[in-house]
C-alpha cells in the first residue's frame, strides 16, 4: 500500500471560483495585516460544503493522488478569508 500527502491551497472568491493568481501565490496573504471577517459562519459552511470540497476532490483526481480502487482522506488545515 503507497501513501502519499499533499497539501493544495485552493482558494475560492465568495462565488465559488478558483482564484489561479492567488493558488500561486498564497504566501503573499501571510504578508498583510489581518482585518475582520467577510462571510456569515452559514455562507462559510456553504463555501466550504458546495465549492471547495468538490474543487478538492477535482484536485485530487486530475493530479492523480487517488483512483476509483484507492479511495482517500482529506483534512482541512487551514481557512483564511482575504478580502
Amino acid at each position: 500500500m503507497s501513501l502519499e500527502r499533499a497539501l493544495s491551497p485552493l482558494p475560492p472568491d465568495s462565488n465559488g471560483k478558483r482564484i489561479p493568481s492567488l493558488e500561486k501565490n498564497y504566501t503573499e496573504v501571510f504578508r498583510v495585516p489581518p482585518s475582520p471577517t467577510n462571510l456569515e459562519p452559514a455562507a462559510r459552511e456553504r463555501l466550504l460544503r458546495d465549492n471547495v470540497e468538490p474543487m478538492l476532490m477535482r484536485e485530487i483526481n486530475h493530479r492523480g493522488l487517488s483512483t476509483p480502487e484507492g479511495g482517500y482522506s482529506s483534512k482541512l488545515l487551514a481557512w483564511l478569508e482575504v478580502i
